[in-house]
């Protein structure tokens, strides 16, 4: 999956890394948004925002997308 931020394209393997939904199917608001569960990750794959625990929770690093070589 191609994302484009507006500064840079990005490519990804279209599954989002927590329940595995296309990340193809989310939405584009500041970065990738998985329509299944919200998590919102930045143009370099790395998860920003898991709506679920809270507006000041810490990301865990292994949340993040899989880069297409």
């Amino acid at each position: 999956m191609l994302f484009w931020s507006g500064e840079s394209v990005s490519c990804f393997v279209d599954r989002c890394s927590h329940r595995r939904a296309p990340i193809s199917i989310g939405t584009c608001d500041g970065g990738l948004r998985c329509a299944q569960h919200g998590w919102r990750f930045a143009d370099d794959g790395r998860c920003v925002e898991i709506p679920a625990l809270g507006p000041d929770a810490a990301v865990p690093s292994r949340a993040r997308l899989i880069p297409v070589a």
